[in-house]
């Protein structure tokens, strides 16, 4: 298809090229005492038709150049993001059972989720730190910030999965800093749930017998500056630790949905000026 337009402007610049010549030749053919009166020779004539000629041929030369340099400069573009992009698996979610009340949220540098359908002034926030992985080591690019557009969690036994559920969409648009660990990279972010459902949220994750599934939607940005868009979910087994409780992942998996370069005067990250 390109082909077929190069050849098609190359014989658009070589027509406009004779009819330029023939209206220069029919002006030579005018007579007139007026300020418009020809006084070219037909040396300057000729001379004008091959100076118009060669530029038409150069323009076109640099057009095709430049749409070459374009597509080459967008295949050097791509080949970046694809080594410098990233995919992560959800190791474990770790969940403090003891609710709080977060303020200004603003001032806070995590993630915070709140319920689709919470109406609460001063809904009850719980502390969440999510660890994962990168899917490839070879790859140089480290996830450094990352910003969850939504979340769901769902906690209940075998018998009964819906038996504690959360939809929960961000709050508030910026990134937050992961923290990198000796094996694997984690973030916090906040839940707010509605206060009628406290108690039952609660006692859901406190339960020993009770799994936990959790999908996330990420946008991830590497310190290349390469952001990737994903949903990460996983199924996860209860594990009690001095009272912490920690949900192990099983089967962790990830959707892709896109990668691009990132500007970094555009990214926003939470908590920092």
């Amino acid at each position: 298809m390109k082909k077929n337009k190069y050849i098609l402007l190359s014989i658009c610049a070589v027509c406009a090229a004779l009819l330029l010549a023939f209206f220069v030749n029919i002006l030579f053919k005018i007579r007139t005492d007026s300020i418009l009166r020809a006084e070219w020779t037909a040396g300057d004539a000729l001379n004008y038709v091959a100076a118009m000629t060669g530029a038409i041929s150069t323009f076109v030369l640099s057009l095709i150049a430049y749409k070459q340099n374009e597509k080459l400069q967008q295949m050097e573009d791509n080949n970046y993001i694809a080594a410098n992009s990233c995919m992560i698996l959800i190791n474990q979610v770790q969940v403090k059972p003891k609710a709080n009340i977060p303020v200004n949220y603003e001032l806070h540098t995590e993630q915070i989720l709140q319920e689709r359908d919470n109406e609460d002034a001063c809904p009850s926030g719980y502390n969440v730190e999510v660890r994962f992985k990168k899917i490839s080591d070879s790859l140089q690019a480290t996830p450094s910030m990352i910003y969850v557009s939504k979340c769901t969690l769902f906690v209940g036994s075998e018998t009964r999965t819906l038996e504690s559920d959360l939809w929960l969409e961000n709050v508030r648009e910026g990134y937050t800093r992961t923290a990198i660990c000796e094996s694997d990279i984690a973030f916090n972010c906040t839940l707010l749930v509605a206060k009628s459902k406290q108690e039952k949220f609660e006692e859901a994750i406190k339960t020993q017998n009770n799994k936990l599934t959790i999908e996330i939607e990420f946008n991830i940005v590497t310190d290349k500056y390469v952001m990737t868009k994903c949903k990460c979910m996983a199924y996860c087994e209860y594990q009690n630790s001095s009272g912490i409780i920690i949900w192990k992942s099983k089967e962790p998996t990830v959707f892709f949905y896109g990668h691009e370069l990132k500007d970094r005067s555009q990214i926003k990250v939470l908590g920092e000026v």
